[in-house]
Parts: C-alpha cells; sequence; structure tokens
C-alpha cells in the first residue's frame, strides 16, 4: 500500500512591523502625543527642539512660527512641512530653507498629504431616521428669529471681510459677536447661539487657493441648523456637500446676495435643498488631523518610499506662488 507523504506547510505569519519614530520639532498643541494611536500602520511621536531631532529619520516643522534660521539636516532624513495656515500667517518668507523640505502637509489639495479641517463620512441610517431628522430640523429653522451672525476675533484680514460685512450691515441686520462687534457668546455655547440665526457669515481671513477652515465645517454639526454662507478662495465643491452652502463669489454684487438670501427664508422648498445632503453624509471634525498623520505613516513604511520623496527646491515660493504669476492667494474683488 503506497503512502501518501503530506509535507507540513507552516502557516504564513507576518512579519511584525516596526515602530518608526517621527520627531515633531516645534509641535503645536493641538497635536496629540499618540496622534498615531488609531493607525493601521505603526509609528510613534517625540517632539521638541532639542538635538534629540537627529535621532528621528522623519522630522516635522510646525511652519507658521518656525525662524528663518533652520536647525543642521542630518543626511537621509526626511523634513515635512506642516501647516494649516495661509502665507501671511507665516512669520518667515523661508528664504534660508531651501532645498530641505521632501514633503508637504497642509490644507492645499496639491500638498503630499492633504491635512483639511473638516471631513464627511458616508451615513447608513433607516430612512425613517432620515426623515424624521429633516422635519426637526425645519421646526428649527421655522423656530429662528434672527437672519445673519458672524463670530469672529480678527476684525481687520487681508481678505477684507470687515468691509464686506460693514457693506453689508447697510442693506441688513448682522448680528457681530466676539472682539470685532458688541454680541457675546461663550465658546461653549456656539451652538445654543447659533440657534437664534439662519445664516452665518463664514468668511475666511484670506482668499486663498483651497483655504476654508473649521468656521465652514462647525455648522455642519448635527446639533446646529444655521446654512453657511461662505466667502473663499476655494472651490468649495471640493470641499463641502454641493447645495449645502451659500457661496458669495456666485454673486456679482452685495445686494444680489441679500435679496437671494431674504427670498430663501420663506421658501420652504428651496430650504429643504440646502439641507438634503444631511440625509447621505455626516460630518468627523475630530478625525482629520489624524486621518493625515496616518497617511503619513503608512507612506513611511513603503518599501519604495523614495520613490514618494521630493525635494522643495523653494518652499517658499510653493506657499506663496509669488514669481511666475500663480499667487496662491488673490486680493478682495467682490466689495461692491
Amino acid at each position: 500500500m503506497n503512502h501518501v507523504v503530506i509535507p507540513l506547510v507552516k502557516p504564513l505569519v507576518k512579519p511584525v512591523e516596526t515602530r518608526i519614530q517621527v520627531h515633531y520639532y516645534n509641535r503645536p498643541p493641538w497635536i496629540p502625543m499618540d496622534i498615531f494611536a488609531g493607525c493601521e500602520s505603526k509609528c510613534y511621536l517625540t517632539a521638541g527642539e532639542s538635538k534629540s531631532y537627529a535621532k528621528s529619520d522623519v522630522v516635522i516643522f510646525h511652519t507658521p512660527y518656525v525662524i528663518e534660521r533652520h536647525p543642521p539636516k542630518k543626511m537621509g532624513q526626511i523634513w515635512v512641512f506642516h501647516s494649516l495656515e495661509p502665507p501671511w500667517i507665516h512669520w518667515i518668507k523661508f528664504k534660508k530653507w531651501k532645498n530641505v523640505f521632501n514633503w508637504t502637509m497642509s490644507y492645499r489639495r496639491d500638498a503630499d498629504i492633504t491635512n483639511t479641517y473638516g471631513i464627511f463620512s458616508k451615513r447608513s441610517d433607516d430612512k425613517f431616521t432620515l426623515e424624521k431628522e429633516t422635519k426637526d430640523l425645519y421646526k428649527k429653522w421655522q423656530n429662528k428669529s434672527k437672519d445673519f451672525v458672524w463670530m469672529v476675533s480678527n476684525c481687520k484680514t487681508k481678505g477684507k471681510r470687515d468691509l464686506y460685512v460693514q457693506k453689508l450691515r447697510k442693506l441688513t441686520a448682522v448680528d457681530v459677536y466676539g472682539k470685532c462687534g458688541t454680541e457675546k457668546c461663550p465658546r461653549k455655547d456656539t451652538a445654543k447661539c447659533l440657534n437664534l440665526y439662519r445664516y452665518y457669515l463664514s468668511f475666511e481671513s484670506e482668499l486663498c487657493e483651497d483655504y476654508i477652515t473649521e468656521k465652514s465645517f462647525k455648522l455642519y454639526d448635527p446639533e446646529v441648523m444655521t446654512l453657511p454662507i461662505v466667502r473663499s478662495g476655494s472651490n468649495l465643491s471640493m470641499f463641502l456637500p454641493p447645495g449645502s452652502y451659500i457661496d458669495t463669489s456666485k454673486f456679482q454684487h452685495i445686494p444680489d446676495l441679500v435679496k437671494s438670501v431674504k427670498a430663501l427664508s420663506n421658501d420652504k422648498t428651496k430650504f429643504q435643498k440646502y439641507i438634503h445632503w444631511r440625509t447621505h453624509y455626516r460630518i468627523n471634525n475630530n478625525t482629520t488631523h489624524s486621518i493625515a498623520f496616518c497617511e503619513l505613516c503608512r507612506r513611511l513604511h513603503l518599501k519604495d518610499i523614495h520613490k514618494y520623496q521630493r525635494l522643495y527646491t523653494d518652499i517658499g515660493e510653493w506657499l506663496r506662488g509669488d514669481k511666475y504669476g500663480r499667487k496662491s492667494c488673490k486680493s478682495a474683488a467682490d466689495l461692491n
């Protein structure tokens, strides 16, 4: 009788992935030390401006607040430019930071890793829940007693949003909260204060490419039923659900905006179009930084990592776009 010998097959064992050290040279407080905790790939964060950064193969700089003179760069290190601020917020012109950055992590879509202020995910709620929610939102809308509100602390900016609001206030009532107005609302009560208003003036400090901040994203919170009126240099449809906001750039004159908004206030059919997105998506504000850092970690584990590694000859030019007519920010041309 012939015996068939079946060779033993060793089960495939996935190799243990090493944890890669990522050093944040001047870590801002809103980036937690456990930022990589929920990532599929394994990394860990260290921080500080001491010489310890030289031990890491990856160094991140929060670039709005660096000084013109950068520390020495160890051969083979990957330096990451990290900023969620527009060009004018940066302290320096980066004249001495040429040929040192390999990756960019920014709100801009042409960055190596995009780090936005908000992100949306698909909903899977049942039809009954969605219909009830829509009815509740319309009730909230009907109970509102005022139209326009603006909450702001930085009054005069390059985007001239203060001048836009001045012209708007000559045509209609606008309640202004914060340092630039007379109304007061504790930060913890923002959602409660917004309950009075139908529209929030989500005006950016500068009209820059892809620059759209938490001013707009916070209005997509399930507890908030105030429509955003957005003034930005971005292609808004790349960041916000289409049909969920009012874009000031679509109006040739400020009085045209006021007229359109006033008509919307009493039109149930039009209003429902602005909240239709809520039946499909929800906002995830708390995961935006984690997603960007997890993507950074994933790339660091790639075997062919050097294929994804460039060297920015002039990072200041990438940030501002001064030399070749590709300015990343534009001047206000809508104050009429």
